[in-house]
């Protein structure tokens, strides 16, 4: 291999060989990299070194530095991010930003607006969580700093399921449901009345309204949970069975037409006398059968299908009792 010289004459280039030829230890090759800024090539780069070993390169630029696009990101430098979210207690977005350094500092307002949305969720204590594991954590704290959440229980492939009650509304049902043999009682229901809400409510019989001349209804346990099965709402029913049994006198329980609900309370209280609410299965039967049965607006008509509806009601309540 020869070295040569590079000249250009009359638009032709030509390679002479040097003479004499310099000796191989006195060679240096020159190594130069070219780049063009993504944003506009008038932006040029090129890096330049030297073989052999050296741990030396000269970095040059030429041209304009194109301006960031309004949709530009330029992530803030650390130090930078901790003094604005202290400067943001005392100081406006708009003061932050002008005064932060051009190169670390803030490319935005936005930069400063979010470190400070942070600085605020941080210091409340009942904040939104980032995602559903840290709400699942944030409720298993509860549950040892709060007495109303009693249970909390996972499954694979379901939602979470919860257990609220106090040991003054557990004291409550044990007290009007489950009273001696001498004293009075009332029924315990059960109804889901959302599709992640089943509340039990009882009738407080040591206090009556004056205006109604009724007992007054009270909530008692609040069940928690994603699914309607029957093995979702057999968990809840049997941790109320376990809490009810030593009690003196069954409880009679009360629900709805839900299937998978009476089937759970047949698991749970094997024993207990069931009842069903007339009240919602006639509301139940007369959306059912709103579209099948055509309903007159004469008195007596009307008269003929609360009739009818009461009687199929009867007739559903010896089936499911």
């Amino acid at each position: 291999m020869k070295y040569t010289v590079k000249k250009k004459k009359s638009n032709k280039i030509s390679y002479l060989p040097l003479d004499p030829q310099p000796p191989v230890g006195n060679i240096l090759v020159l190594h130069r990299y070219y780049a063009k800024h993504s944003s506009g090539e008038q932006y040029e780069k090129r890096v330049s070194w030297l073989s052999g070993g050296s741990s030396i390169a000269i970095y040059e630029y030429k041209g304009v530095y194109p301006p960031l696009k309004p949709h530009s990101y330029i992530r803030m430098h650390p130090k930078e991010m901790q003094n604005a979210k202290s400067d943001t207690k005392f100081k406006k977005a708009g003061d932050i930003y002008l005064s932060g350094d051009s190169f670390e500092g803030p490319t935005n307002k936005r930069q400063i607006y979010n470190a400070k949305a942070r600085a605020k969720h941080q210091g409340q204590e009942h904040a939104h969580k980032a995602n559903f594991a840290d709400e699942v954590a944030a409720v298993e704290e509860l549950q040892h700093t709060m007495s109303f959440v009693r249970l909390i229980i996972r499954q694979s492939q379901k939602s979470p399921c919860i257990i609220l009650y106090t040991e003054d509304q557990l004291n409550d049902v044990k007290r009007f449901c489950c009273p001696p043999l001498s004293g009075d009682s009332t029924v315990l229901g059960i109804d889901k009345t959302f599709n992640l809400v089943t509340i039990t409510v009882y009738k407080c019989i040591s206090v009556k309204r004056k205006r109604a001349d009724d007992f007054p209804i009270f909530c008692g346990p609040i069940f928690l949970h994603g699914n309607s099965d029957r093995e979702t709402f057999f968990l809840f029913l049997h941790h109320l069975s376990g809490n009810l049994g030593g009690c003196a006198q069954c409880p009679v329980l009360g629900s709805d037409e839900e299937k998978a609900l009476r089937q759970a309370m047949s698991l749970a209280f094997p024993k207990y006398p069931r009842l069903a609410c007339a009240q919602l299965l006639k509301k139940n039967l007369k959306h059912a059968l709103a579209d099948k049965v055509r309903y007159a607006t004469t008195a007596e008509t009307e008269t003929r299908s609360a009739d009818f509806l009461h009687l199929l009601v009867l007739l559903l309540y010896l089936t499911v009792t």
